[in-house]
């Protein structure tokens, strides 16, 4: 487990360093739902289980109809 959740519905890494989104990111996914669009969550990490996680431990699974997390680096791809 790469990171902890606290009762105040902080998150935190191994470190203990809190762990932030955008605050305004659960009131559009929200809003998105509502309106019944769809989303999609895609991205390429070293560290797919600790996405995966974060996802999950901010309560944001209920808003991904598709997920694409897969191992690598963004690097080679962005300087295309």
């Amino acid at each position: 487990m790469f990171f902890s959740p606290f009762s105040d519905g902080k998150v935190v890494d191994y470190r203990g360093c809190v762990i932030k989104h955008y605050p305004d990111i659960p009131k559009i996914l929200k809003y998105l739902q509502d309106k019944n669009i769809g989303i999609s969550v895609a991205s390429r990490t070293g560290e797919t289980d600790g996405a995966e996680q974060l996802i999950q431990l901010f309560g944001w699974n209920k808003y991904f109809q598709n997920k694409q997390i897969y191992p690598g680096s963004k690097v080679k791809h962005i300087n295309k």
